[in-house]
């Protein structure tokens, strides 16, 4: 795939809006902390320590209005540079992601640990190689709650993806990380058992359950091993997990990524810089790429056995 070009008047309005939500967001600062300082003065005056929650209120308020504009617009943004990246490959894309329910296959496939909390954002449809797929942005969390406290753990920051055959397996698949044994025992403990292979390599990074030792064998040959280890090396710090049902193949990539509380892995990082020298487009079509180079390595198409 040749790299993302635009025409160059494409985004000339929200460049536009870009620099009228900068100017925004300086006179908001400029104006408005010299207010917030004068009245947190007077109210500490007048209330003593209590009129310091004055402060603390105004300089909560004062970033919210000024940084609203560019956060509204950040999201449109993202939404049209994608949307015209993946017409431009003949995808679909959705900057609302699909149906909650879209992971519900992952997790009953122990690609996804337990969670109660679920987002879901960024959905990209259509062809590769001759292979239709699926790939969104997920965040899933769990809450805990006690008499005393309450506490929220991120289960799954990243990637999920579903490639799609022409024919049924007639079993069910998984391949996890080591740290994915329990997450199966839950939810894949009645579906199969371990299948040994003679990888030692691959055998060490991961771990295979199928309820059909032979198409697992099948489907598990020594290219395909080494194409999901070296999905490993794109990825060196995610967590890859893999799963065969029916007629899908079902890849989950925790990529850990710094911001692990909120999604973002689809982001504009820099609202400083003019459209046309955006950081983010050369990002977004990075990260397509990889993307496009996974399902490469992978060798999904058709004409193959997998």
């Amino acid at each position: 795939m040749s790299p993302y070009s635009f025409e160059p008047h494409l985004f000339d309005e929200l460049e536009r809006e870009r620099l009228e939500a900068l100017s925004w967001r300086k006179k908001v600062w400029l104006f408005g902390v010299p207010i917030v300082a004068v009245v947190s003065i007077i109210s500490a005056m007048l209330f003593g320590p209590e009129g310091l929650i004055v402060a603390v209120i105004g300089a909560g308020l004062t970033y919210m209005i000024a940084e609203f504009k560019l956060h509204e617009l950040k999201e449109r943004m993202k939404t049209d540079i994608l949307s015209h990246m993946a017409e431009a490959r003949g995808w679909r894309f959705n900057a609302d992601g699909p149906s909650e329910s879209a992971v519900d296959v992952f997790s009953n496939l122990g690609l996804l640990k337990s969670h109660n909390e679920l987002d879901v954002e960024d959905l990209f449809e259509g062809e590769l190689n001759g292979v239709q797929f699926e790939l969104f942005e997920a965040l899933a969390k769990m809450r805990t709650k006690n008499q005393k406290s309450e506490s929220v753990r991120t289960v799954f920051s990243g990637l999920l993806a579903r490639f799609s055959f022409p024919k049924d397996f007639q079993g069910s698949t998984v391949v996890l990380t080591d740290s994915g044994f329990f997450n199966w025992a839950a939810g894949f403990s009645q579906k199969g058992e371990r299948v040994t292979l003679e990888d030692p390599v691959f055998e060490k990074q991961f771990q295979v359950y199928s309820s059909d030792q032979v198409e697992a064998r099948y489907l598990l040959t020594p290219s395909f091993m080494q194409r999901l280890l070296d999905i490993r090396n794109v990825f060196p710090d995610a967590q890859i997990q893999a799963a065969f049902e029916r007629s899908h193949l079902y890849l989950a990539i925790d990529t850990k990524s710094s911001s692990r509380d909120e999604l973002g892995f689809f982001d504009v990082k820099d609202m400083s810089k003019p459209i046309s020298q955006q950081g983010a487009i050369q990002l977004f079509e990075k990260e397509l790429q990889v993307f496009e180079d996974i399902v490469d390595g992978l060798n999904l198409d058709t004409s193959t056995k997998i």
